[in-house]
Parts: structure tokens; C-alpha cells; sequence
């Protein structure tokens, strides 16, 4: 079984980028990504700081209900966060997907929350990619 562990959602918030002589110094989502963090940590997650992914975006850490996680917010119209579950192997292997799926499904009521973000959908990787390719294709 696939695991959907990609988001996509549309958010009302500005564009907070920032461009020095055509180069991306920080790039969107400061303000989303603070926000999402936020949420987070109000419903008793740990929840690292946002730090800046080169000119892509941005990443945190938490952990929640035993699980270690890591995501990453980029824009590409509409937003893209991929959380990837950082257990050792043999705590995934042993614990299987239903930790994650746990995880994923707590981030999913906590980011409905949030205002600004609309239109959420999870896919999971494979669907994410044929999405991708079909609308490049067109």
C-alpha cells in the first residue's frame, strides 16, 4: 500500500520571497511554514524551528505519538509539503505504516484548520508524479 504523504493545498497568504539581482534569497513560505509550525506545536507536537531550503523552500522536524517526521513546504502552484517518516528501519519495519498514517492523518486535521489554506488533497507519490507529468504534458 502507497501511502499519501504529499500535500497540495492553496494558501491566501502574500508572497513573503525575496529577489536580489534576479537571484531567490529566501524564497516563499516563510510566513506559511511559521504558521503550519505553530499550529503544530499548539496541539503538543515538537516541532523544530523553519529553516530555509536553499531557493526552494522551506523544512521542520517533529515528532508526534512516537514518530519522527520531517517536511518540507515548497510553492510550485499550488504548495507541495512532503512528510517523510524518519523512524529508524527496523521501527518502521516493526511498527509498520500504521504510526505514520496516524501522524499524517493528525497533520491533515490541523492544516484544515488553518485558514488560509484551501483546496488540501494528500497524494501519494506515484499519484503526485502522474499529476505532475499529465499537467506538463498539457
Amino acid at each position: 500500500m502507497e501511502i499519501s504523504h504529499i500535500a497540495t493545498f492553496d494558501a491566501s497568504l502574500p508572497d513573503d520571497s525575496v529577489e536580489e539581482e534576479g537571484t531567490i534569497v529566501k524564497p516563499n513560505g516563510t510566513v506559511l511554514g511559521e504558521i503550519i509550525a505553530a499550529e503544530l506545536r499548539e496541539n503538543g507536537w515538537s516541532i523544530s524551528v523553519v529553516e530555509q531550503r536553499g531557493d526552494t523552500g522551506w523544512s521542520f522536524w517533529g515528532k508526534h505519538k512516537g514518530v519522527k517526521f520531517w517536511c518540507l513546504l515548497g510553492y510550485t502552484d499550488p504548495w507541495v509539503m512532503i512528510v517523510v517518516d524518519r523512524r529508524f528501519f527496523l521501527r518502521r519495519w516493526i511498527g509498520g505504516s500504521s504510526a505514520f498514517m496516524t501522524v499524517l492523518h493528525d497533520i491533515d486535521l490541523v492544516m484544515q484548520k488553518v485558514e488560509d489554506i484551501s483546496n488540501l488533497v494528500w497524494l501519494s507519490e506515484f499519484e503526485y508524479e502522474a499529476a505532475r507529468e499529465d499537467f506538463e504534458a498539457n
